[in-house]
């Protein structure tokens, strides 16, 4: 489809024998179209004919226009076309030379009406909203972009935003111009929203802003040597890291420091979980049997304490149990073959 440029109504022609109708325009105030060449009967004599038209008062932008010619022969009319571009025009004179073949339609022709046209339809691509569609210069495109999911929240318009008169409104409408047009809708995190990143056996727990940096540290200590990071870890470059850094996204994280253990002593190691945790909660204090007071009840009692504090069993639930490492330390213990050092 091909949309004029100009107000409806206006014909500019090109009579054969005599160039001119340009004073047939009443509007002298409308854009108009001047043929000025050939002079006036040498289209007859000639095979391929070049037409000097000089645009007017007409505001050309961008894109790709057509120069359309009306042959009107013996009340016959036909029309034909020619495409082509502001870079076309010659000089600062917004003249363009258009090459008629002359053919059978030529012959004795009354008139030969021309208009100038911006092509169309062209192309609107609307991507993460509506709007999508073809639409001739002109037309009023509306655009809205899809409701985000929280926490994301509309943010702003990227692509062909000269159009917009303010890009960071969702729902907004712009003019057509005579190209294609692309208009992505680009969201934002909602800036109250926060997320829970907690940390075991390391630092770093905390709430944070969807974008914050957040470094963890392990916190795992002699006999226990850090491993890697289990959980979330795929937030992590590299889980083998003991200290490292993330960024954070809109998702609540769970990371937990492990580590494997070794070379593990009696009184630096076992004996503190020991007390902390059998002894202190009464148990098995000097009172209790068995007491585990001594290097030799425990040690006799060795397999037992393992079965147990790996089934949750030891000590009793009532009190909490032991951590993953500190039932790690006991069957180590005993593995290593119940050292008293």
């Amino acid at each position: 489809m091909l949309k004029n440029l100009y107000k409806a109504g206006v014909s500019i022609c090109f009579i054969l024998l005599s160039v001119g109708c340009k004073d047939d325009i009443e509007d002298k105030s409308i854009p108009y179209i001047q043929v000025i060449s050939p002079a006036e009967g040498s289209i007859m004599d000639a095979s391929e004919v070049d037409v000097v038209i000089e645009l007017e008062d007409i505001d050309l932008g961008g894109g790709t226009y057509s120069l359309e010619y009306m042959i009107n022969n013996n009340s016959r009319m036909t029309v034909r076309s020619t495409a082509f571009t502001i870079a076309d025009l010659l000089d600062d004179d917004y003249q363009l030379v258009v090459s008629l073949l002359r053919d059978g339609l030529w012959l004795n022709a009354d008139t030969v009406n021309f208009g100038i046209m911006g092509q169309g339809p062209f192309s609107v691509l609307i991507e993460g909203g509506t709007g999508s569609g073809s639409y001739l210069p002109g037309d009023l495109v509306p655009i809205k972009s899809y409701s985000s999911s929280y926490p994301y929240l509309f943010s702003h318009w990227s692509g062909d935003t000269h159009l917009l008169v303010d890009s960071t409104k969702q729902n907004t409408s712009f003019t057509m111009s005579e190209s294609d047009v692309y208009l992505k809708a680009n969201d934002k995190v909602d800036p109250g929203f926060t997320v829970t990143v907690t940390v075991t056996n390391g630092e770093g727990s905390g709430t944070y802003h969807p974008g914050d940096t957040v470094y963890i540290n392990s916190t795992l200590s002699d006999p226990v040597t850090f491993s890697h990071w289990t959980g979330d870890n795929e937030v992590l470059t590299d889980s083998t890291l003991a200290n490292t850094q993330f960024v954070v996204d809109i998702n609540n994280l769970k990371l937990s420091a492990q580590g494997s253990v070794s070379d593990v002593s009696f009184s630096q190691h076992l004996f503190p979980v020991i007390q902390a945790s059998c002894n202190a909660v009464g148990c098995h204090d000097a009172s209790s049997d068995p007491a585990f007071t001594t290097y030799e009840s425990i040690a006799m009692s060795g397999e037992s304490i393992v079965i147990k504090t790996q089934n949750r069993n030891m000590p009793p639930p009532l009190f909490g149990s032991l951590t993953d490492e500190q039932i790690e330390i006991i069957r180590v213990w005993v593995e290593e073959g119940r050292l008293n050092n």
